[in-house]
């Protein structure tokens, strides 16, 4: 479990739904994972263990605490400017501790940037991350 906030956020349970996500349509082709905020996380951790074609990773609040780990998988994370949840001090030291993991700050944009259900919704942010993401994806064989 990893310490978050007041509480404790245990990824052994998603890793579990994620695995069997991963085993059950790996026969269809390569898998990617994308995940946003908790998710972003859960990317990060499927990049590290599972057999994956690559990972692409919005916001994800723990990967600063795990950034000891490596990925496997070809791995792109995102992160908004002005997300105080993910300092840039944080996100800095999470691309230099990986300078083959492409990290992208997203300028003015803050956490949940992607999520047009938000008020933090940013359209040209998004857009870019969206073109960014599939372009990563068909680069590694996955689209």
């Amino acid at each position: 479990m990893v310490a978050y906030g007041r509480g404790t956020i245990a990824f052994d349970a998603a890793m579990l739904d994620v695995t069997a996500a991963v085993e059950h349509v790996s026969g269809t082709g390569p898998v990617a994972v994308i995940g946003y905020c908790f998710g972003g996380s859960v990317a990060w951790i499927a990049a590290c263990d599972l057999p994956i074609a690559a990972a692409v990773g919005y916001y994800g609040g723990q990967v600063f605490g795990m950034k000891g780990r490596t990925p496997d998988a070809p791995t792109m994370l995102r992160f908004g400017e002005l997300d105080h949840g993910n300092p840039l001090d944080q996100v800095q030291a999470i691309a230099a501790a990986h300078p083959d993991v492409p990290v992208h700050v997203y300028e003015g944009a803050d956490h949940g940037f992607n999520c047009d259900a938000r008020d933090q919704y940013d359209a040209r942010s998004a857009a870019i991350a969206l073109g960014r993401t599939l372009e990563f994806l068909a680069d590694n064989g996955v689209v």
